[in-house]
C-alpha cells in the first residue's frame, strides 16, 4: 500500500468522524430545544393550573368564611331567640301571677283556655266562636264566623279563614276591645 493511499485513508476517517461529531452534535442540540420547548409547555400549564388551583382555593375559603359567618348570625339569632323566649314566659308567668282569670286550681290550665289546647280561646268568658265556609258564585270558598256571647249571636261578614277578620285582627278582638272600655 502507498503512502498515499494510506493518507487518503486516515484523511477520509478523520473527515467521516468530524462529520459524526458535527452530527450528533446537532441531533444534541434538536434533542436538547425539543425538551426545553417540552418543559417549557408543562411550566406554562402548571401555572394555568396553579392559577385555577389558587382561585379554586380562595373561592373555597371565601365560600368557609361566608358559611362560619351565617353560622355565627344563626348562633346569635338563636340566642336573641332563647333570650326573647325566656323574656316571654317570664312576663306570662307575672301575667299569671297578676290576673284575677287564671285558674287557681293547680291543673296548670288557664282560665282563657277552655279547649285544653295550651293556647288561650282568645274570646271573653262567655264567649264562643264557630266558623262555617261556603262555596260562593265563582266556587271559591268564602269564610264567615260568628261569635256567640250567652243568647246573643252576632255574625261576622268580614271574618276571614281561620277566625281573623280580613284586617288581620283576630275575629272578635274588636268587641273584645269595646268591651274592655
Amino acid at each position: 500500500m502507498s503512502t498515499a493511499l494510506l493518507i487518503a485513508l486516515i484523511v477520509a476517517a478523520v473527515v467521516v468522524a468530524i462529520i459524526a461529531i458535527a452530527g450528533s452534535r446537532q441531533a444534541r442540540a434538536r434533542r436538547e430545544e425539543s425538551r426545553r420547548l417540552e418543559a417549557r409547555e408543562h411550566r406554562e400549564e402548571a401555572t394555568v393550573r396553579r392559577a385555577r388551583a389558587d382561585a379554586q382555593e380562595a373561592e373555597a375559603q371565601e365560600r368557609s368564611a361566608r358559611a362560619r359567618q351565617e353560622q355565627a348570625r344563626a348562633e346569635e339569632q338563636a340566642a336573641l331567640a332563647r333570650q326573647e323566649r325566656r323574656s316571654a314566659e317570664e312576663r306570662l308567668e307575672h301575667a299569671n301571677r297578676i290576673d284575677p282569670d287564671v285558674d287557681d286550681d293547680g291543673d296548670g290550665r288557664d282560665a282563657l283556655d277552655r279547649d285544653g289546647d295550651g293556647r288561650d280561646d282568645l274570646r271573653g268568658p262567655h264567649e264562643r266562636s264557630e266558623h262555617r265556609d261556603a262555596d260562593d258564585d265563582d266556587g271559591r270558598k268564602e269564610h264567615a264566623g260568628v261569635t256567640r256571647l250567652g243568647d246573643h249571636r252576632e255574625e261576622r261578614a268580614d271574618a276571614g279563614p281561620f277566625g281573623r277578620r280580613q284586617d288581620g285582627a283576630p275575629d272578635g278582638a274588636a268587641d273584645r276591645e269595646h268591651s274592655r272600655h
